[in-house]
């Protein structure tokens, strides 16, 4: 299979219009979109879809009906459906946000007018400190999005095999660098970059230096 490296910084050189969504990556029902944050957009719901806010630089207000959070590079927050928000910022900072591919006849046929009350609060999720409590090249989960697992890896040098049978996996690289293999390919990739790897096939990574990847995909429990 031909791996496709794509930055996400670069994905948005040329666009100048802050909320212009730029599509990076599928995986599963789910696509990664990347946009500029800056300015504010007007309050709204999605009463079809959870959303997945992650700041790669700069930083933003994520206002709420269960309250306001500030969001900064490597931290991320999930939206429930049905919950009113808005993302802004002062500055020109760089978001990625994961939703499902279509929203309307969804599934799962959940669709909440209202969020259902459950905490009553965002929650915000700093991945480089998930990744520091977590075994080396072991994928350790942080939240759930519309059946696939947000996680963390780190490690140096190389990882063992991975293989997940059960849903393609996108990885993005937040810190180090890092060489992915996949069936005889190798591709370099720098901070920012990601790859999407299909399911079921056996890909690896290696890493001279301590490396923190993002990693999108159904969780399978690593061995230890």
């Amino acid at each position: 299979m031909a791996l496709k490296k794509v930055n996400v910084i670069e994905a948005l050189a040329n666009v100048e219009q802050p909320f212009t969504l730029v599509e990076v990556a599928r995986v599963g029902d789910l696509v990664m979109h990347a946009y500029i944050c800056e300015g504010s957009v007007q309050w709204h719901r999605h009463i079809d879809n959870d959303e997945l806010f992650l700041v790669r630089q700069g930083w933003i207000m994520l206002e709420s009906e269960w309250g306001n959070v500030t969001v900064k590079p490597d931290e991320m927050v999930i939206v429930p459906k049905g919950v009113g928000h808005r993302s802004g910022s002062q500055l020109r900072t760089i978001v990625l946000l994961v939703q499902p591919v279509s929203m309307a006849d969804r599934k799962n046929g959940h669709r909440r007018l209202f969020a259902v009350p459950r905490d009553n609060e965002l929650h915000k999720f700093k991945l480089m400190e998930a990744a520091a409590h977590a075994d080396a090249f072991c994928a350790e989960p942080v939240a759930d999005i519309e059946g696939l697992t947000a996680q963390v890896v780190a490690g140096e040098g190389v990882s063992p095999w991975y293989a997940n049978e059960l849903s393609s996996s996108l990885w993005l690289v937040l810190q180090g660098e890092a060489q992915m293999e996949v069936e005889g390919e190798a591709v370099d990739m720098e901070e920012g970059d990601l790859v999407v790897i299909g399911r079921g096939v056996s890909h690896r990574w290696s890493g001279a230096k301590h490396t923190t990847m993002f990693l999108l995909s159904r969780w399978v429990e690593c061995a230890r």
